[in-house]
C-alpha cells in the first residue's frame, strides 16, 4: 500500500534578499542584481541593451560568463531616467 504524499508548501524564493544600502559608484553589481536597479525582467533587460537603453555590463573573466555593472553606470542611468521623466511632466 502506497502511502499518499501530504503537499509541500511552495517558498517564494528571492533570487537575492534586498538590500536597501545606496548603489557605491565604485563597486561592481553582477547580472543577478540588474532586476532590482533597473526595474525589468532579465529578458527585457537584454531587450533594453541591445536597443542601447540600458549600459552593458561588462565581462568580470575572460570567458565573459560572469558579467557586471559598475555602480556608477547603474546610477548615470537612474539619473537620466528621473531627467527624462522630469521633463516629460514639464511638457
Amino acid at each position: 500500500m502506497k502511502k499518499s504524499k501530504k503537499p509541500r508548501a511552495r517558498k517564494r524564493l528571492l533570487k537575492r534578499p534586498f538590500d536597501p544600502a545606496p548603489i557605491h559608484p565604485q563597486h561592481l553589481y553582477r547580472w543577478a542584481d540588474g532586476e532590482r536597479f533597473f526595474g525589468y525582467s532579465q529578458t527585457e533587460i537584454v531587450q533594453k541593451i541591445k536597443a542601447g537603453q540600458i549600459p552593458t555590463p561588462f565581462p568580470l573573466t575572460d570567458g565573459g560568463r560572469a558579467k557586471a555593472w559598475t555602480g556608477q553606470q547603474i546610477l548615470d542611468w537612474q539619473a537620466e531616467r528621473i531627467a527624462k521623466a522630469a521633463a516629460k511632466a514639464q511638457a
